[in-house]
């Protein structure tokens, strides 16, 4: 299997599960098959499948990045399924490979590591999924610029208010309100790396009431300004460009 690999629009393509396998996809969204279910994979996340996982990635309306890392090289490290993408290093490393012509895979390893063994709150562990946390994580996903409560979403998974909240923290180790603040982050990370929008937009299109409230949330979340996030991860957005159009 190619190191890089590009899942064009409408297509698919399967992995064997004799590399670790990191896809991406910078706009729209995707789904990932394996073991007979079907998961979505969104343009806020990296999604990482490790060794001995065969499944197949088919893309819609945008190609899906995979980048597969060898067995050999990886060796017995073991990833949660999905990197968030506000981690710069791991921006870094990825824009290195693109732009390189015999890419080294080193680097994404090294990044993916860090995240995982230094940065936990950078990390996003994909808890294990039953149907009705997929359905509400993915009402949660859809709606992250509009004012967000327990009661939409628990009607949405056809639940009490009580019994919702208390099935959603006891899968995700954290609160329903906690859970779409740092979604909302999550985004609005992706949002500053990958578009030159105004920050004040950013904020609106993420849900945040103000400017000042995002910035806050923000600081608290990843340690960096907005506008600083920003400065150190556009020094790589040009390598990312041809994946953009």
């Amino acid at each position: 299997m190619g190191f890089l690999t590009l899942t064009y629009q409408n297509q698919s393509v399967r992995f064997t599960g004799e590399d670790l396998c990191f896809h991406f996809i910078p706009k729209g969204h995707a789904t990932c098959t394996r073991n007979g279910h079907t998961h979505p994979l969104f343009e806020d996340v990296f999604l990482l499948q490790n060794i001995g996982t065969p499944h197949t990635v088919i893309a819609a309306e945008f190609p899906v990045i995979s980048l597969c890392l060898p067995q050999a090289l990886v060796q017995k490290e073991r990833f949660a399924e999905c990197a968030t993408p506000h981690d710069h290093h791991i921006h870094q490393a990825l824009a290195e490979i693109l732009s390189q012509t015999s890419p080294r895979a080193e680097p994404l390893l090294s990044a993916l590591i860090q995240a995982r063994d230094h940065s936990k709150e950078r990390y996003y562990l994909a808890p294990a999924s039953t149907p009705l946390m997929v359905t509400a994580r993915e009402f949660f996903l859809k709606h992250l610029a509009n004012p967000l409560g327990v009661p939409a979403a628990a009607h949405h998974c056809g639940l009490s208010p009580f019994h919702f909240h208390r099935l959603f923290s006891e899968a995700h180790q954290t609160t329903p309100g906690q859970y779409v603040r740092t979604e909302r982050i999550r985004r609005a990370c992706r949002k500053l790396v990958l578009t030159r929008a105004a920050i004040a937009t950013i904020a609106q299109d993420c849900g945040f009431q103000s400017p000042t409230q995002f910035a806050g949330s923000f600081r608290n979340v990843t340690g960096f300004t907005p506008s600083d996030f920003r400065h150190i991860t556009q020094l790589h957005r040009s390598q990312l460009s041809p994946f953009l159009s």
